[in-house]
């Protein structure tokens, strides 16, 4: 055997010797003669065909995801007199809201009151070392709430509703941002929050649990819609620059109050349920999903009391939800004057609460008071589709 091997090697090998023959040093490509390959019959398709499918592929690839960091980054870069901190503090809302989402669907039959001491606890936790917050105000606990020791003083005051809803079905919490005017360097007060009207708010948002958990917010650029995507665990744009229609389909409201209600929202309620109204009734206990309902597909969310229960507390829902209203196009009333005009002159103020289409607005306050009421401070998000993101 080793005989017959030095053979080989001496002769080259057999077939390798034939190899180290072909690519000796003295060889070159042409005296090889390499056949060119027919790609046209290798692919089966026109080369010039292929090379444009390839490009078109590239085109429309899937766009990357745009988490809340990336897009509040492209509205500060659009918007500058906008403020990074103020980006920060909804980002830091969404890890907040990301802890609610695991214990409300890891506990499901945890009663609702325990569920919104843990959104609550969970919302100041996070807001209390930011650095970024001079008042947190809480209306589940009506208080304003401390910040962490030793953290620096912001210049924002954020107020909240931690959770509304029904266990088992879909819940919301309820955000807004308002810029401190008192002097910056000291601890704030509820003299911060109070008298002042809706328009001075800076932010406003909500997230809204359910099937899938939504964070909708607007920094005064527009409302945006964020949808938690559960493989990264990040909020991801799904909705930029939401415009609420002139008029939609949707009516919601608590048919229990009704009797006691002023004769303008019952003869509109008529109107709407007359046959050929072409109009959809939904309601749920959760007011964060019947105000998501009416901002996405259009039409109008009563809270028209009289008892203070059936009524929105002004500075954790009323407020809040007017902004994002106002922002998306449409408009907010208490059926005799606009919302946001309105100031809080207690931290417990409620008051009627009838927002969403611009014209499904006008017609309630038409039955009300015979006349829809002019908003002096109207906003068109069209002025912002320029600078739409996606």
């Amino acid at each position: 055997n080793n005989n017959n091997n030095n053979n080989n090697n001496n002769n080259g090998g057999g077939s390798s010797g034939a190899l180290k023959k072909t690519l000796s040093r003295s060889s070159s490509t042409s005296e090889m003669k390499i056949p060119v390959p027919d790609f046209e019959e290798l692919i089966g398709v026109d080369p010039e065909a292929a090379a444009e499918a390839l490009m078109a592929a590239t085109e429309n690839r899937s766009k990357p995801m745009t988490t809340i960091k990336r897009h509040c980054t492209e509205l500060q870069r659009r918007f500058p007199h906008g403020s990074n901190d103020l980006a920060l503090l909804i980002t830091e809302l969404g890890v907040a809201f990301k802890c609610i989402r695991s214990q409300i669907c890891d506990a499901p039959n945890t009663p609702l009151s325990a569920l919104q001491a843990f959104a609550n606890d969970q919302i100041h936790a996070s807001l209390a070392s930011t650095g970024l917050c001079c008042v947190i105000y809480s209306s589940l606990l009506n208080s304003t709430l401390p910040l962490e020791n030793n953290s620096e003083v912001g210049s924002y005051i954020v107020v909240y509703n931690p959770l509304v809803g029904t266990p088992g079905t879909s819940m919301g919490t309820i955000f807004s941002v308002y810029h401190r005017k008192s002097e910056s360097g000291s601890g704030g007060d509820s003299s911060d929050i109070l008298n002042r009207p809706g328009y001075d708010q800076v932010a406003s948002g909500y997230c809204l649990f359910g099937a899938t958990t939504i964070l909708t917010f607007s920094m005064g650029y527009g409302v945006h819609s964020f949808t938690l995507d559960f493989v990264s665990g990040h909020f991801v744009l799904s909705a930029p620059h939401i415009v609420l229609p002139k008029s939609g389909p949707i009516y919601s409201f608590d048919t229990s109050v009704l009797g006691s209600c002023v004769d303008g929202v019952k003869k509109y309620v008529d109107a709407l349920e007359q046959p050929g109204a072409a109009r959809v009734f939904r309601y749920d206990t959760n007011l964060v999903g019947n105000f998501h309902r009416v901002l996405t597909c259009g039409g109008i969310l009563m809270m028209p009391g009289p008892q203070k229960k059936d009524l929105a507390n002004y500075l954790a829902e009323a407020a809040p939800l007017a902004f994002l209203a106002r922002q998306a196009g449409g408009r907010a009333s208490v059926g005799k004057r606009p919302l946001l005009e309105l100031s809080a002159w207690t931290l417990e103020m409620s008051v009627p609460l009838f927002v969403g289409s611009n014209k499904d607005v006008d017609a309630l306050e038409t039955c009300v008071l015979g006349h829809p009421v002019e908003e002096q401070n109207s906003f068109d998000p069209a002025l912002l589709t320029k600078f739409e993101l996606m």
